[in-house]
């Protein structure tokens, strides 16, 4: 069966009553899932990997196939099954889908110790990955979400995910590596945009830098006028300008004046907020100020209004902004079957494919790793039990994202 054609299948799985289905692929227990195309995938950590990559048994996976984030859950299923297939090595485990949009993940993480797991990995919302949290401890979990929880989590409890964060300070280095000293920002009015302002300001600031000033935006705006000329001191140029008019009585050509402290502007934006907030930074004299998003400011495979951001830096997966020959092969499989769906999902399919092979690396720990390239990015396990990412850096050209070249990347 090619890969393709295994996707394919289990999107359509139809779950049993109790939340859970199982895919086992060895040779001889009679399935039919057997792999004709292992090639597509390859062995895509390449760094620090132990001598031999040593699977579980039993795998449990725990993902809301059910609930109203099916869409992305199923995008984390397909790719984690892909690396699943084009792993020679991981072959003879068996895999077994608990759906937390059936059972609630509590019953799904201790129906998965019951039957048996050496392994669990999931669940996918943070909610149901701050629930298991509490009672994790029997087996090696690797939770596909951060918790907001500060204290030290329990022995064999990992976390993984697309976190912004590491986002926002991969921007962070990058710009004091191209020598910035000072930054402005401006994020969302919400807890979103308060923690990647947050995770910015303590990169840059620990790397030497200084954050000058930052302001927030509601979501509904579509005005950045007064934030942004607040932000480059232009209301006080204009306010000059007026005091200059006034005692000398004539008119007077002038040109506004911004700050010329500012080495680097940091936004944090979703695609709407993203498209009108460019051209007005450079409407407002910072088009020559270096200026970074992360990556939610666009959609991959969605170009249109993408001229808008031209010229900006954005932070993105090295799948999608710097592939090599066998992702694009895994990719054009992907779009092949699901093209409408694939290309905005691909970060989604990287998550679940590099939660497959993060899963020898965290088994028993005979060997500790330090730093694995992914498909999300350069991947390192804290002290703290988290899979933090160290991510490329591309820049809008003629509306389309393109990498800036070898010195971009983590």
């Amino acid at each position: 069966m090619t890969l393709g054609r295994f996707l394919f299948a289990t999107a359509i799985f139809t779950l049993v009553a109790c939340g859970s289905t199982s895919l086992n692929t060895l040779p001889n227990k009679g399935t039919d899932n057997q792999d004709g195309g292992r090639d597509t995938a390859g062995n895509l950590i390449t760094e620090a990997q132990p001598r031999q990559e040593i699977y579980p048994d039993r795998i449990a996976l725990l993902l809301p196939l059910s609930s109203q984030q099916r869409i992305s859950a199923q995008a984390v299923l397909d790719g984690f099954l892909a690396a699943h297939l084009g792993n020679p090595n991981a072959i003879e485990s068996q895999i077994k889908i608990y759906d937390t949009g059936l059972i609630d993940a509590e019953e799904a993480y201790a129906q998965s110790v019951t039957d048996g797991a050496d392994f669990i990995v999931g669940p996918l919302l943070k909610p149901s990955v701050e629930t298991i949290e509490r009672k994790a401890g029997f087996l090696p979990t690797l939770a596909l979400n951060f918790t907001q929880n500060n204290q030290p989590p329990p022995a064999g409890f990992f976390q993984f995910t697309l976190a912004p964060e590491d986002e926002a300070a991969e921007i962070a280095r990058h710009a004091i590596k191209k020598g910035a000293a000072t930054a402005i920002a401006m994020v969302p009015a919400d807890d979103w945009g308060i923690r990647l302002l947050n995770s910015f300001r303590s990169e840059f600031e620990e790397l030497g830098g200084k954050l000058l000033q930052f302001r927030t935006y509601g979501a509904e705006t579509k005005d950045f006028s007064a934030t942004i000329t607040a932000l480059l001191n232009l209301t006080n140029s204009n306010q000059r300008h007026q005091r200059l008019m006034a005692n000398l009585r004539v008119p007077v050509e002038f040109e506004p004046r911004r700050r010329q402290d500012v080495d680097t502007i940091f936004v944090a934006a979703l695609p709407s907020a993203g498209r009108m907030l460019a051209p007005q930074l450079r409407f407002h004299f910072a088009g020559d100020i270096p200026t970074y998003a992360t990556s939610d400011v666009y959609v991959p495979g969605n170009n249109a209004g993408n001229s808008d951001l031209n010229g900006v830096l954005v932070t993105e997966t090295p799948w999608v902004l710097a592939p090599r020959p066998d992702t694009e092969r895994l990719k054009a499989e992907l779009e092949r079957y699901w093209p409408d769906q694939a290309p905005p999902l691909v970060r989604l399919h990287g998550l679940g494919f590099d939660a497959h092979r993060l899963i020898p690396l965290l088994y028993k720990q005979s060997e500790q790793f330090t730093s694995i390239s992914g498909l999300s990015g350069n991947l390192t396990l804290g002290a703290d039990g988290r899979i933090h990412r160290r991510l490329p850096i591309g820049q809008f050209r003629n509306g389309d994202l393109v990498l800036l070249g070898t010195d971009a990347l983590p």
